[in-house]
Formats: structure tokens, C-alpha cells, sequence
């Protein structure tokens, strides 16, 4: 750790692990990156969560102060004013990077017991990410402005590995990129890009699976361009998580016996039904209808072994989240009516409810926020000289 708190690394210590020739990084990420210091920040909240289960109050004391200190230096270190927005890593010479990628987007989504930054700062990042990095069809390693941008994989005047984590798409990435995108509102925007990877997985490549890469650019007859491992788990997982943990909103808290259930569906899905497990051998089934002025949540507790506590919270016209909860039981059946969004009110089983402010909410989403556009540069360095960053890397080199 550094003086701050902070987590610190070597250069390809990240998942931008690729080396050159087993030596110098072709992506350097040292000493401390943005990703790392957010696992670090939601190991050290779930280790303090851990310990006081056990009764261990100082080691939980100890963390969930180190956890605060991690926060402090996070949003005083990382944060860019420019734009509201968050650097990639900082320097061993505590400068900052700015190289626009796709890794502040998990400051966002890993953090699970408590935010690491506020609502506008998650607001920026989404902006960014998606208008720099995002194409209707995967997410950039790298933004196409930057000078180290590498537009192709094989067959190159460079080694492919230069273009590994700076510029080809990876399909694993659009998993955080909807999650926040949907935090932050854009849930119906996040659905274009979730259908297009539902394309991917039942028209592309291997059927059923997803690929490791996508190229930046369409090939000239319009058609996406894979590379990479052509069946990637870790690429589906991730399409499969944003259904459950984003449009659907699960979170799931066995050590309280509780789930969290705040769906932001996007506009073509009307109508959902699904099972939702809760341990070992207990299930919960959910189904969604919406309607054009109401929407009817019912509840199903299937072998559950003892009472659930169900807090469902919804987004109201302001954008300020409420919630109310409930106790599910095995066998019991539960229909939740929303029908006014303006005093966010509805109907359990019939009799009246209040949904109540959380105090908590998220910044009115862009009208205007797009995918990015490829556009192929002609006169990109990396197209033009041979081996163009392998010779940077190799003279940074100590």
C-alpha cells in the first residue's frame, strides 16, 4: 500500500496484462489503477461485514477505517475535473494518466455494500465511456483519439499483442458499461447494445457462446469482425449478470435473509418471468408485467425456509430512488401494483402503500448520449511505422 491507502501494483498487474515478450507491458497500468483500488475498497467493506458476523470488532473496526481512508484518497487522487470523470491509474510519480479506457467503469459497479463515488461523478463516467468507448456492438480498449490506438488485431506491421488492450473491443466489458449505464438511467440506450450481443451469441462465432474480442471497425461489407478466443465464459457471464443484477435489480443478502430488488427495464421488455435461487435449495419466482401507466411485480416463495425480506426500490419522474419493504414466505404469494409514479404510491395485495424516500438519487440522463462512431485514421502512428509502441515500451524500460 502506499501512504494513502492505496493498493499498489506493477505494470501489467491488471487484467491489461499483455507483455512484450514476457518483459515490458505493452498497456502499463503501474503503479495504481482504478480498478484495483475499487476491488481493493469492496474487499475491505465485505471483510469488515465478514468479521463482525464472527465477532471480530476490532479487525472489523480496523478495515472499515482503512476502507474510509481508500475512499478519501480515491475520490482526491482519482477524480478528474475536467469532465467529471475518473483516470485510468496514476503514475509511480503520483502524476495522473489520461488515457481515456474502459476501467473507471468499475468504481461503479464493484463496490457492493457502499458507493466509492457520488452520483455525478458515475454520471461523467458513464457519459464518457459510452460516447468515447462504446460502439453498438462492444467496448473499446482504448479511445480511437488516442495516439497508441491499434484499429486491427493480425496480419499487421505489429506484434498483435500491441493491440490486445488498446483499441479491440472486449466483450466482457459491455458487462460493467450496461451495469452503470443502467444505474445511471440509460437503461433503454443499454438495451441496443445487450441486443446486439444477443446477435453475437446465437448468429455469431460459435452459437451460444460469446467471443473474446470484436475488431473496432466493421469489415467493408458491414459485417462485425471477431477475434480473439471465439468462446469466452467470462464474455457470457457477464451477459448473463446484467440481466439478473441490472435491468432486473436482484441483489441478494443471505446474511440478512434479504433481497433487493430495484428493476429498471428497458422499454421492449413488458413482460418478464423468472426464478430467482436464495441459498442452497430456495427459490423465489418474479414476474413483471408493464402496462403504459401501471406495472405489476407478483411474488412467489417457493421452499423457502424461512421468511425473506423483500425492499423494492423505484426511480421516480425526479430521479430520486424510494423504496418500501416486505416478508415473503414459503408458500405465499405476493402482487405489488405501481400505478402512480408522481406520489410513488401503489397497492400490496390490494391495500394501499407508500413507497418513501431514500434520500438518495441520480443525476436526469443526457437526451443526447450516443454510442461512438468508428472512424478509421489513416494516418494512425501504429499503422505507418513498424512496431511503433513495442519501441516506446522498450525505451521506457528501465
Amino acid at each position: 500500500l502506499d501512504q494513502n491507502g492505496l493498493m499498489t501494483h506493477a505494470n501489467a498487474d491488471t487484467w491489461m496484462d499483455a507483455k512484450i515478450r514476457g518483459n515490458q507491458a505493452w498497456s502499463p497500468r503501474g503503479d495504481r489503477a482504478v480498478d484495483i483500488q475499487a476491488l481493493w475498497f469492496n474487499q475491505l467493506k465485505v471483510s469488515a461485514a465478514l468479521a463482525d458476523v464472527v465477532g471480530e470488532k476490532q479487525l472489523s473496526n480496523e478495515w472499515h477505517a482503512l476502507a474510509e481512508q481508500v475512499k478519501l484518497s480515491f475520490n482526491k487522487y482519482f477524480r478528474n475535473p475536467v469532465g467529471n470523470v475518473l483516470y485510468d491509474h496514476i503514475n509511480p510519480d503520483d502524476s495522473p494518466d489520461l488515457q481515456i479506457r474502459p476501467n473507471q467503469m468499475f468504481a461503479l459497479t464493484i463496490p457492493q455494500t457502499e458507493n466509492l463515488i457520488d452520483s455525478d461523478v458515475k454520471s461523467g463516467v458513464v457519459r464518457q465511456v459510452v460516447s468515447e468507448l462504446t460502439y453498438p456492438y462492444g467496448i473499446a480498449s482504448l479511445s480511437q483519439n488516442d495516439r497508441y490506438f491499434h484499429p486491427y488485431h493480425h496480419d499487421q506491421i505489429y506484434h498483435f499483442d500491441a493491440a490486445y488492450h488498446n483499441g479491440l473491443c472486449w466483450q466482457w466489458n459491455a458487462g460493467p458499461v450496461i451495469g452503470g449505464m443502467v444505474e445511471m438511467g440509460y437503461q433503454h440506450l443499454a438495451f441496443e447494445l445487450t441486443e446486439n450481443l444477443t446477435d453475437q451469441i446465437l448468429n455469431k462465432g460459435m452459437p451460444g457462446s460469446m467471443s473474446e474480442l470484436v475488431l473496432p471497425g466493421l469489415a467493408e461489407n458491414g459485417a462485425l469482425q471477431l477475434s480473439g478466443t471465439y468462446s469466452q465464459a467470462w464474455s457470457v457471464s457477464e451477459f448473463v449478470r446484467n440481466f439478473y443484477q441490472d435491468y432486473l435489480g436482484v441483489r441478494v443478502n443471505m446474511l440478512r435473509r434479504e433481497i433487493v430488488f430495484a428493476p429498471r427495464l428497458p422499454e421492449k421488455l413488458t413482460s418478464v418471468r423468472f426464478l430467482q435461487n436464495f441459498g442452497r435449495d430456495e427459490q423465489i419466482e418474479i414476474a413483471i408485467e408493464t402496462a403504459a401507466d401501471s406495472q405489476t411485480i407478483t411474488f412467489w416463495g417457493t421452499n423457502l425456509a424461512s421468511p425473506v425480506n423483500l425492499k423494492i426500490e423505484r426511480l421516480s419522474p425526479e430521479f430520486a430512488i424510494f423504496a418500501t419493504d416486505f416478508t415473503l414466505r414459503s408458500g405465499e404469494t405476493i402482487t405489488l401494483k405501481l400505478d402512480d409514479s408522481v406520489k410513488m404510491s401503489g397497492e400490496l395485495n390490494g391495500n394501499p402503500l407508500q413507497f418513501e424516500p431514500t434520500g438518495a438519487s441520480i443525476p436526469k440522463p443526457s437526451a443526447d448520449l450516443k454510442f461512438q462512431t468508428f472512424r478509421l485514421n489513416p494516418n494512425l502512428e501504429a499503422l505507418k511505422t513498424p512496431d511503433f509502441l513495442e519501441k516506446i515500451r522498450v525505451a521506457e524500460a528501465p
